[in-house]
């Protein structure tokens, strides 16, 4: 019987490698981290100096994209995610890969190290080769490798804890001025926003 991707996922705290290659450029490469609760989910990418927080409030889900060198924010409502296309469901934002993607995979075998179990799966799916392995207690992933073309594409878990067992807090932001997406038309002139104009894409950590 294979996993119910559906069902809330546990509180974690984690972080990854990503390493992304075009072609026989250099790779790309940066560490960022993932904290994970009910209905709150942030991941910081020291490299650049961002953090992102989705938050869910009944049904509707809140996207803030922070810049901490500026100690302001950008917040998306739910309308905003959705003009953009950039509106996932919970359980994406929580897993890092939507379900609908793994069910789209064909099953590639299970196994256990020692403390956990889990669940690879591979394939394609809307043109693009993937092969994700899935931790079974925590559920979060250990592996994720996407190739379409020339690019490739994987993140690499380097440790999961318990939020209370963390070796890291994530960034504070709360002191931060956040202003609405929408907004931001009314701001054309502000050199925050001209400066990050080109940094409010919605794919920065994700696997769709």
């Amino acid at each position: 019987m294979d996993l119910d991707y559906s069902a809330p996922l546990p509180a974690v705290a984690a972080e990854y490698h990503l390493e992304r290659t075009i072609g026989d450029a250099p790779p790309l490469s940066a560490n960022w981290r993932l904290w994970r609760e009910a209905d709150r989910v942030q991941r910081d990418f020291p490299a650049s100096h961002t953090s992102e927080v989705w938050r869910r409030d009944g049904g509707a889900v809140f996207h803030v994209k922070y810049f901490h060198e500026a100690q302001r924010g950008i917040e998306f409502q739910q309308a905003d995610l959705s003009m953009l296309e950039a509106l996932p469901a919970w359980q994406q934002v929580g897993l890092t890969v939507s379900p609908e993607l793994i069910q789209d995979l064909a099953p590639a075998g299970t196994g256990t190290e020692p403390g956990y179990e889990w669940h690879r799966y591979s394939g394609e799916h809307q043109g693009v080769h993937w092969d994700i392995t899935i931790r079974t207690d925590l559920m979060v992933p250990v592996h994720v490798a996407r190739s379409v073309g020339k690019e490739k594409e994987q993140i690499t878990l380097l440790g999961v804890w318990r939020p209370a067992d963390a070796p890291w807090a994530p960034e504070s932001v709360a002191s931060y001025d956040v202003m609405d997406f929408a907004d931001l038309g009314d701001h054309e002139h502000d050199p925050f926003v001209l400066a990050v104009q080109g940094q409010i894409g919605m794919d920065h950590g994700h696997a769709h």
